[in-house]
């Protein structure tokens, strides 16, 4: 259904880890990557987003950008 249910962490010499959220995830990319994983995810401006060829899941026009 495209929603994040927890993490997989990879540890260094070790097994792939997975972590099961309980309430939410928060995915954060920094002051730079955050605005892209909205976009990405559907969220921005409008006109940005189609000509980007991402589908439109919220127009939040300003997003990701300073």
């Amino acid at each position: 259904n495209g929603r994040a249910t927890g993490v997989e962490v990879s540890l260094r010499g070790g097994s792939p880890l997975i972590i099961e959220a309980h309430r939410l995830v928060v995915v954060s990319g920094g002051a730079l990557g955050s605005p892209l994983i909205l976009e990405r995810s559907g969220l921005g401006a409008a006109n940005v987003l189609q000509a980007a060829g991402i589908p439109l899941l919220v127009d939040l026009s300003g997003a990701g950008e300073n």
